[in-house]
């Protein structure tokens, strides 16, 4: 982009909209599926937490139980699990991948079915600062459809 004769102009003409800008390298957990193209007009929640200094074992270790109840409801939910290794420490993303909203709802009030799930919540809540949810809904060029 630096080489682009336009860019350049691009750029400072963008700078006032700006409010924020950061930089993160996040790595997925392993328990969790690699995220995939999808199809269709598909609604993402994007859920961060940011977590206590030193409890991302023991999350790690209740999610990788707690996929499995998510999973269950339905496989193509899941999206992709990621933690920060660079920028925002103790930082997690779960990005989930539902067909609609009244879907996402019905998922989620799936899972609270399995008494496990409430083990997981009851195990991971207390580890948890701060937690932010987003929903999105991809762009028409988007390989997430």
């Amino acid at each position: 982009l630096k080489q682009d004769s336009e860019y350049p102009a691009l750029y400072t003409a963008g700078l006032p909209v700006i409010r924020e800008q950061f930089t993160e390298l996040s790595k997925a957990f392993s328990f969790w599926p690699s995220p995939d193209q999808r199809e269709g007009g598909n609604v993402y929640d994007i859920r961060s937490y940011s977590l206590r200094p030193g409890s991302m074992y023991d999350w790690s270790m209740n999610w990788s139980r707690g996929i499995q109840y998510r999973s269950a409801v339905r496989l193509d939910v899941p999206y992709v699990g990621l933690f920060t290794q660079l920028g925002q420490l103790h930082t997690i993303y779960h990005i989930w991948c539902y067909k609609s909203m009244a879907d996402r709802k019905a998922c989620r009030e799936a899972t609270w079915h399995s008494p496990e799930w409430n083990d997981v919540v009851a195990n991971t809540v207390p580890l948890v600062k701060t937690m932010k949810t987003r929903i999105l809904e991809p762009l028409d060029f988007s390989p997430t459809q």
